[in-house]
């Protein structure tokens, strides 16, 4: 009888092992919680051209891309509203970089065109669209010098360096951002300077970008960023090309001369 009474106990327990464990099995992961991109901080200011003819409402802040993988077609959608949170505009903008790195930061800038005979906006408000990309990020342009210094008359942050191409491929269109920020974190402003000529690989080019109209503190921090409106390989394939039919025209020279008596 006892005998009976454990292996029925056995049975029991084993059974009850093999469901708990059946269990588990078959229940689902857990989902995995990611932090999406966001918009680290932003500022406004109002702006006008070289010309005091036009002014702009500019919104000036910056994109963080807090995933593990690329994103791309990042854009910022603004809506300005009146005191009274009745719609005035909509516009949208794309970060200044296409492809957007994990934990790496990338400024926008949004303007509103401002209409004298009307109000400034009273508020407005952010928001931000993007793709997973598996696509990566140009390569090869690094800031390899820099020195920085604060214009003791005017105040405007002044940098100077030099960039290097150290890639294979050429790199034209490039330009250099820098965003500045106050002592707390917050976004100041965005400056940028555009090297004019084309970098081969190896070569490197000289800029210098100041914060005018932008006076900024000798405690502010700032951050660079390269951007490559094109970076092509060399045309090493023409090159092979060329070769192939030099060599076959020059084939037909000699076998025409043998051949044909030319």
């Amino acid at each position: 009888m006892n005998r009976k009474i454990a292996v029925i106990a056995a049975i029991a327990t084993i059974t009850i092992i093999v469901g708990i464990g059946t269990y588990y099995l078959v229940l689902p992961p857990s989902p995995t919680t990611e932090t999406p991109p966001t918009i680290l901080g932003h500022t406004h200011l109002i702006e006008t051209d070289e010309n005091k003819s036009i002014s702009f409402y500019k919104v000036i802040g910056v994109v963080r891309n807090n995933l593990d993988t690329n994103i791309e077609s990042v854009n910022v959608t603004a809506t300005f509203f009146d005191a009274e949170s009745k719609l005035m505009a909509v516009r949208n903008t794309s970060t200044e970089l296409k492809i957007i790195e994990p934990n790496q930061n990338v400024p926008f800038e949004v303007y509103l065109l401002l209409d004298p005979t009307k109000e400034l906006p009273d508020r407005y408000e952010l928001t931000l669209s993007y793709v997973k990309t598996g696509k990566g990020s140009v390569a090869g342009l690094e800031i390899v010098k820099r020195t920085y210094t604060v214009d003791e008359t005017t105040g405007y942050h002044i940098l100077t360096g030099e960039i290097q191409n150290t890639g294979q491929q050429k790199a034209q269109g490039v330009k250099i951002l820098c965003t500045y920020y106050d002592a707390d974190g917050n976004v100041i402003a965005v400056s940028r300077t555009y090297i004019s000529t084309t970098l081969y690989g190896g070569e490197t080019a000289a800029f210098q970008i100041s914060s005018e109209p932008h006076k900024i503190s000798s405690d502010s921090d700032f951050e660079l960023l390269i951007v490559a409106q094109r970076y092509d390989p060399l045309p090493i394939v023409n090159y092979v090309l060329f070769a192939i039919l030099a060599v076959g025209f020059l084939s037909f020279i000699v076998y025409m001369k043998k051949r044909r008596g030319w």
